[in-house]
């Protein structure tokens, strides 16, 4: 398995395991790596790479990745207060999250790199507010 693949995992089974965070979310299954579904009922989270950099020792052993993930909480809302709370959680379960080995790879670390927040007009006149942040998150894959 890829280590992008290993990064989502871990980041979709941290998210949907926090009953906190589930109820603040329009479902069980309101947290997306990618992009959310057509028709997703709001709010949600997304969860997507923006880069990797792959950190190598000597001659091509590769160390460990550093992938760099934006996450977004998405409400239709008029004001933040909604998207904040969502991802004060998020931020919580995240940010210095210790070290977690799954099937796929082991998280060596999650950090904030820096907050995010927007606005998006949307047709029929519904404006969709969204915070989060870009997380830097270091992984080594299982070898196989």
């Amino acid at each position: 398995m890829s280590v992008l693949s290993a990064i989502d995992t871990w980041l979709y089974e941290t998210l949907t395991g926090d009953g906190t965070l589930v109820d603040l979310l329009a479902s069980a299954t309101s947290v997306f790596v990618d992009r959310a579904v057509q028709g997703a009922a709001r709010p949600y989270v997304t969860c997507e790479v923006q880069l990797g950099h792959d950190v190598m020792g000597v001659g091509t052993v590769r160390l460990m990745t550093r992938a760099e993930y934006m996450v977004r909480a998405v409400t239709e809302s008029t004001s933040f207060a909604s998207a904040d709370a969502i991802m004060e959680r998020a931020d919580y379960l995240l940010h210095g999250a210790a070290i977690e080995n799954n099937a796929d790879g082991t998280i060596l670390s999650c950090v904030r790199d820096m907050p995010l927040r927007g606005i998006d007009d949307y047709p029929g006149g519904v404006e969709v507010r969204w915070a989060g942040g870009v997380y830097v998150i270091q992984c080594q894959v299982v070898e196989a």
